[in-house]
């Protein structure tokens, strides 16, 4: 019988106001490619992509495509999935917002450039509608979001085969690898696929069991499907 897999693709948003938003470079390729070649494969796959104008469709391996936008989004759709479908690999590429917005402000007082900014009297703007462009500065506040993959096994259940992403930035590949098996410890996983944005072109796939593997971008979806033994 065909593997059931989870994959997810893109960047997530997390909304400053109605029209307005944070959030990262990543389009979604790299995951996009994985859902694609696992489906190649025979796998039946749900893709949960910010950007599902990059799928093209093959009518003799489809992939069922679910949009997703906000790093809200793909919480939501992703414990309904793990929690209510039998699925025997997850991997998880999506590049999921790190912080969320927990209030925009605007700087009181009369001289606005003379007050030392880490004594201003702030005020809490109303992020229902538009901030209107009016404020001569605005101070936004974050916190930390609640990382996505780490609630994957527990508290969502989820059994079977997982895969991480982990990118870094100026960091070389001894140091990358250590952090990456932290990462993969710490989130349960099987396997972790980690690169940096200066060697995007590249990266290092992390087994439990296997030596560090150093494969080029292209390599990466037959690597993850060869490394699980499926």
């Amino acid at each position: 019988m065909s593997k059931k897999v989870l994959v997810t693709a893109g960047n997530t948003n997390v909304p400053i106001d109605r029209v307005r938003s944070m959030t990262n470079i990543f389009k979604g390729r790299t995951g996009v490619a994985i859902a694609q070649h696992f489906a190649k494969q025979g796998c039946r796959v749900t893709l949960l992509a910010s950007n599902p104008k990059l799928v093209t469709q093959n009518p003799d391996n489809p992939l069922e495509v679910i949009r997703f936008n906000t790093y809200d989004d793909l919480f939501r759709l992703m414990e309904i999935q793990v929690r209510n479908e039998n699925f025997d690999v997850i991997i998880q590429s999506a590049a999921v917002s790190d912080y969320r917005i927990a209030g925009v402000y605007q700087q009181m007082g009369p001289n606005i450039e003379k007050i030392d900014r880490f004594t201003v009297d702030l005020e809490k703007l109303d992020q229902s509608g538009k901030i209107s462009s009016k404020y001569p500065k605005l101070w936004i506040e974050t916190a930390p979001t609640v990382k996505i993959v780490d609630q994957i096994r527990a508290p969502w259940g989820f059994k079977g085969l997982l895969v991480k992403f982990k990118l870094q930035v100026n960091m070389n590949d001894g140091t990358l690898v250590e952090l990456a098996k932290k990462s993969m410890y710490e989130s349960q996983a099987d396997m972790i696929v980690a690169n940096t944005l200066d060697t995007f072109d590249r990266a290092i796939v992390i087994c439990k069991n296997d030596p560090p593997r150093h494969i080029s971008r292209s390599e990466i979806p037959n690597a993850i499907y060869e490394g699980l033994k499926i």
